[in-house]
């Protein structure tokens, strides 16, 4: 499970569709640009702390915000190979988070919890993952915004701290919305050994390729594709768009369909999108105060540090629910009470917080020697 493996994800780029110059839309507050998730709202232009997820007002004038006609790549597909519930939540947030040339970058791939009626992964099954991720619509501020009344106030009195505290550490750039349609395809062979991607999985992997336009050089006999049809377990669909019914695909013409109506769907129903990615900025962009850019910095490197014990906590609470050593159990029962400690100093920005996570290494290294024994 957590042995290193030859990345096996294929994406796909295709330029499909043009948004509708009609929307372009000069003021936020009159526009759909809101969104709700989890009770709050975001929009380009709020405040935002990505450590504790958390919306605040704006700081700048709401004219300065408005829905961009340009999107860049409207559609993408991503597909892999998934052995595990641990892979596919790997999938599921791949690329998620990052800090890069002063900007932080939160991509949603969607709520694992939410897949659990749609797929089953057991031992001696491969399930072939495709992610279709739409991009329909994109809130931007406009150029160099300006501060309001009272943020300019603010700034300029060195009230840096309650500056913070009333429009947050850095505010959301840019924001796209759009949705996602996964397509799990499920086979069960008595060749297939747990754990372990062999040279027939990626031959099924390239036969699900052809479904979606993508073309891995890969010829498959009759005979192996007649092996491929007559293991398939199982089929399932999971879309992030509500209200949107997505339809399975098997081959290109469905494909290109089940696109259309997604496209058609959200262009109709713009509230049923939700954000695909934030691009975060410091305040500082918008006047060069020091003090700002290093709550930027300060919040970036915290909300990474989260992002990562996150991910840790994920690891062993798996091994914890899936060991069937005792002894193993107890030390990751031991351990999660660790991390626990580590993301709440992560999420207050702590100083104290452990640098280190090799020490949970071993953890992992006795979970995958029991499932190989």
């Amino acid at each position: 499970m957590f042995s290193c493996q030859q990345e096996d994800i294929e994406q796909r780029e295709i330029e499909v569709f043009e948004p509708d110059p009609s929307l372009n839309i000069k003021n936020s507050e009159e526009s759909n640009a809101s969104i709700s998730i989890d009770g709050n709202t975001y929009y380009a232009g709020f405040g935002y702390n990505p450590v504790v997820d958390q919306s605040f007002p704006m700081a700048m004038y709401s004219s300065d915000i408005y829905e961009s006609t340009h999107i860049s790549n409207p559609l993408s597909v991503s597909i892999k190979i998934i052995k595990t519930n641990k892979q596919l939540e790997v999938f599921v947030k791949n690329g998620q988070s990052r800090v890069y040339n002063n900007e932080v970058f939160i991509s949603n791939g969607g709520n694992i919890n939410d897949f659990e009626n749609s797929i089953t992964i057991s031992e001696n099954t491969t399930t072939i993952v495709a992610r279709i991720n739409i991009e329909r619509y994109k809130y931007i501020t406009d150029g160099l915004p300006f501060f309001n009344t009272e943020a300019q106030q603010l700034v300029e009195d060195r009230k840096i701290s309650q500056f913070i505290n009333t429009y947050g550490p850095m505010y959301i750039e840019s924001q796209v919305l759009g949705g996602h349609v996964y397509y799990f395809y499920t086979y069960r062979d008595s060749n297939f050994e747990s754990n372990v991607v062999s040279e027939y999985e990626y031959k099924i992997k390239s036969y699900i390729q052809k479904f979606f336009g993508i073309h891995s050089g890969l010829n498959l006999t009759i005979e192996e594709r007649e092996r491929i049809e007559n293991t398939l377990l199982s089929q399932g669909i999971y879309s992030s768009v509500p209200g949107f019914e997505p339809r399975i695909v098997r081959n290109t013409t469905q494909f290109e369909n089940e696109i259309s109506r997604l496209q058609s769907y959200l262009n109709s129903h713009p509230e049923k999108a939700s954000t695909v990615q934030l691009k975060l900025k410091p305040y500082s962009y918008m006047i060069n105060l020091p003090a700002l850019r290093d709550v930027f910095n300060e919040q970036s490197k915290c909300f990474l540090d989260a992002e990562k014990w996150k991910l840790i906590q994920a690891d062993i609470l798996f091994i914890k629910n899936n060991t069937t050593n005792s002894i193993l159990r107890r030390d990751s029962n031991i351990a999660i009470e660790e991390i626990n400690v580590q993301v709440q100093k992560s999420e207050n920005c702590d100083d104290s917080i452990t640098p280190s996570d090799q020490q949970y290494n071993s953890l992992k290294q006795r979970y995958t020697n029991e499932i190989d024994s």
